[in-house]
């Protein structure tokens, strides 16, 4: 006896179909100029400037720290070579 095996259906789940909103299309435009609204040459204190003035300012004292430390060494070394 020849036993057949029927196909067997996989049950196949299916999400709700959700609705894909198109990407709107937006127009390109070439760049126009524009008006100053402000003079170019103002000078205005704002958080940018406070905290470059900062930056610099740090970066400033590090390298004279950092000089300081050198001459220091150098007179070190000078030293104990003049010593022996």
């Amino acid at each position: 006896m020849a036993t057949t095996k029927k196909p067997v259906k996989k049950a196949v789940k299916r999400s709700a179909s959700k609705r894909v909103s198109k990407p709107k299309v937006v127009k390109l435009e070439s760049f126009k100029a524009q008006k100053e609204t402000k003079p170019f040459m103002t000078f205005k204190v704002t958080e940018q400037t406070v905290y470059w003035l900062t930056v610099v300012l740090m970066v400033f004292l590090l390298g004279i720290w950092v000089l300081n430390i050198q001459m220091d060494v150098t007179e070190l070394l000078d030293n104990i070579q003049y010593t022996y």
